[in-house]
Order: C-alpha cells, then structure tokens, then sequence
C-alpha cells in the first residue's frame, strides 16, 4: 500500500493518521489479496530484491510508459521493479485509463503517477514503525505483486480522470483480475494481480512463445 502519499504533483509529503474506519477497510481488502499470495516469495532487503532482478524472479519496470511514469524522486531505481505479470497489469491499467481520458478529451489527465512498487521487507518495516502504514504488517508490495497509483490530485482537479481509473479497475475487479484498495488518506489506489490474472498471463506467453517458435 502506498510510498509516502506523493500526489499528482508531490503535494503531500506525510499523510495525517488514517482514520480507524479506513483502516479496517483497507484491512478487510487487503485479506483478500494475502490469501492469495501469502506463500509467495518476499524479499527480505534490497539484496534480495537486486537477486531476484538478476533471476528474473522480478523484472525492471521503465520509468514511463503508455499512460504512466513512476514517481522517480520518490521510488529508488533499486525498487522500480516488480513480477512480470503486475508489470504488465500496470501497462494494461495505464493504457486502458489512457484510451478513455483521451476519447473523452479530459483535461489535465496525461499519465498515471506510480508511487510505489516492490517494497523489501525491511523497508516495509520502516513504513509500519513511522507510523504510515500502521495496518500493512504484510504486503504484497514485499512480493513484488503490487503497484500505487497517486489519486488525491486527480481526485482534486481533474475528477473525471480520477472516475474513469476507477472505473478500469473495477472492471478488472468484477472479472476476477484483481484486487484494489482506495487509500483515501494516503491518496492513492493500491493494485494487485489475482491467480486467475497471472494465470492467463501465463497462458498468453506461452501463445507468444510457441507463435514465435513456428515462425
């Protein structure tokens, strides 16, 4: 769930305290997800996390893509990363919101800003002893299965862009795709892959692999 709220520009730099509603929201969403992935990999420190670049358990994410750029200042080069499959949901979200601002000529709304990516434990740690994220004991950030999208400034000045990214996610959401949670106070949406979602990944790789293959 989300690096230090960095919105669309950096506006905030520490979010006030979560209200208890809130976090038994994101608590109960984030259940969700670590059913799913609560055997999946963590990644202990940043070691791990430069290991499992050079495995390919993880892969480098571009600075900015189709509809999206990470928020550079605000996430490491050695965090910019994460597993093939949420990167590629990542350039799926952003080109999807992308195609609907543009058809509908929002103002102001040219990319997504992504706040956070793979996360360490021992930086997951950091965030939960300051205080940011006192209801992420156990992310899927550690895992590299999830990414942030800043929202509090769309949501500020251009709540249109902001109602078609949720509208993309909730589509995604009712498919089965994947799990969402709305930081509110935090200002930003946390996005994680579901099983069927890297399933089909999967299965679309391997299509690619074997079209390739006959080539």
């Amino acid at each position: 769930m989300g690096d230090p709220a960095r919105a669309y520009p950096r506006d905030v730099v520490s979010p006030p305290p979560t209200p208890e509603a809130e976090l038994r929201r994101i608590l109960e969403a984030q259940a969700v997800e670590l059913g799913w992935w609560k055997e999946a990999t963590k990644f202990a420190d940043a070691t791990e996390v430069a290991s499992a670049i050079e495995s390919g358990k993880l892969v480098r994410v571009q600075d900015q893509g189709e509809g999206y750029k990470i928020e550079v200042k605000g996430v490491p080069e050695e965090r910019r990363c994460l597993t093939a499959e949420t990167s590629a949901l990542l350039q799926e979200v952003s080109r999807r919101w992308l195609a609907k601002v543009q058809e509908a000529a929002v103002e102001k709304a040219q990319f997504l800003v992504v706040t956070s990516l793979t996360r360490s434990t021992d930086y997951q740690r950091k965030l939960q002893e300051a205080g940011i994220y006192p209801a992420a004991e156990d992310s899927s950030h550690e895992r590299g299965l999830a990414f942030d999208v800043a929202v509090k400034w769309f949501r500020n000045n251009a709540p249109r862009a902001a109602e078609m990214l949720q509208g993309v996610l909730e589509e995604l959401k009712r498919q089965g795709m994947i799990n969402f949670i709305d930081e509110t106070t935090v200002g930003c949406l946390h996005v994680c892959p579901s099983p069927k979602y890297v399933e089909q990944f999967g299965v679309q790789m391997g299509r690619e692999s074997s079209d390739q293959a006959a080539e």
